[in-house]
């Protein structure tokens, strides 16, 4: 059983890692935050992991034995917006009208070329990157995906399958060991129909919207979900991403951080939930904890988290 804690770059310092650590968890997350900043959050990102500062901090997790891996909207790089002027249909189709926002039209060979080439110069830019590689598509509620005729058959799905593969693909080019997450996420929470993944493509599943007052296993829909989605995805290379210590979220993604009290018991119970579906890699989110929150309301506790990881090892 892996386990894994994901933090925004910013967030990122010894503090923080040795925390990471200490709870028990085996791979840092870096993520820079999503939404309609996600473009300028990642350029900012790689920008900083060309600093002595982030390589330092990203080899000291190493030699305390954690791993590394970013997790990133990444649609808006892959696809640059400043193409659409020169060629709108190499983007989507809303209502009849191609459209430079959210994503592009996963029909245009084109555009899957310079998405292919694109993934190669990012997944090069990720200072210490295990072989893992997570380039989500752009992080909309809803009309992800393109109505052109050519796209329509194809479901949000559907559609984030085929340029899932397209860039797992084009990562083998640079590394033979890649292998590339498929977010089932908001509109692509339901499988495939008509596209399989490639062979070094695994299962990311992140409910960000299920009702987190009640206990997951009581939710039908999470094990329905996942019941379906190993029916296209293999279960023994799936990755759980949920939000038990994202105070991003409970904080509605607004500064100052709320202050955070993890309910220890249900997050190890819902670990455990889990682990017991089959799913070989529980990750959760750890954002709004860096020195700001710590200077306000003290370390973040991942007790629960600590205990999971120790009674798997006993």
């Amino acid at each position: 059983m892996k386990t894994q804690l994901i933090v925004h770059p910013q967030e990122l310092d010894k503090t923080i890692i040795d925390g990471i650590a200490n709870g028990g968890a085996d791979v840092i997350g870096i993520h820079p935050v999503g939404g309609r900043h996600a473009l300028s959050a990642l350029e900012e990102m790689l920008a900083w992991l060309e600093t002595d500062e982030a390589k330092s901090l990203i080899d000291y997790a190493k030699k305390l034995g954690l791993g590394i891996e970013y997790e990133v909207h990444a649609g808006s790089f892959l696809a640059p917006r400043e193409l659409f002027a020169a060629h709108p249909e190499y983007f989507r189709m809303e209502k009849g009208v191609r459209t430079s926002e959210n994503n592009f039209c996963p029909s245009s060979d084109e555009m899957l070329a310079i998405v292919a080439e694109n993934a190669k110069k990012l997944a090069k830019k990720l200072y210490g990157s295990s072989d893992n590689y997570y380039f989500w598509l752009d992080d909309v509620t809803a009309n992800g995906g393109c109505e052109c005729d050519k796209c329509a058959f194809f479901s949000p799905s559907d559609q984030q399958m085929k340029v899932t593969n397209i860039v797992a693909r084009a990562l083998k080019d640079i590394n033979p060991n890649a292998k590339v997450a498929y977010l089932s996420y908001r509109e692509t929470l339901t499988p495939p129909k008509n596209i399989k993944p490639d062979d070094n493509v695994f299962l990311e599943y992140a409910p960000i919207e299920r009702d987190r007052s009640v206990f997951v296993g009581d939710d039908g829909k999470i094990a329905a979900d996942l019941r379906a989605l190993w029916e296209v995805f293999p279960r023994e290379s799936t990755k759980i991403l949920e939000y038990w210590y994202d105070n991003s979220l409970f904080s509605d993604w607004k500064k100052p951080p709320k202050k955070f009290i993890p309910d220890n018991a249900a997050i190890e119970r819902e670990m455990r939930f889990y682990k017991s579906l089959g799913a070989p890699y529980i990750s959760s989110f750890a954002c709004y904890l860096g020195e700001d929150y710590r200077a306000r309301c003290g370390l973040p506790d991942f007790s629960a988290l600590k205990n999971f990881v120790k009674n798997e090892r006993e």
